[in-house]
């Protein structure tokens, strides 16, 4: 127990938040920047039922 309580107490925590703070400027900017940029196909959206397994 003393030993994840001094992990906590060590932790980086300020250096995680700039982490997560880098990461979504990017991610806007990469949005911002790449407008017409599709991350998912639409094919797969327009069509749920390829989503199931095949059966066995």
């Amino acid at each position: 127990m003393g030993s994840t309580a001094m992990f906590i107490r060590n932790f980086n925590w300020r250096m995680l938040l700039m982490r997560i703070v880098v990461n979504m400027l990017a991610l806007l900017f990469t949005v911002l920047v790449t407008p017409k940029v599709s991350f998912l196909s639409r094919s797969l959206l327009a069509r749920p039922c390829c989503w199931r397994l095949p059966q066995r």
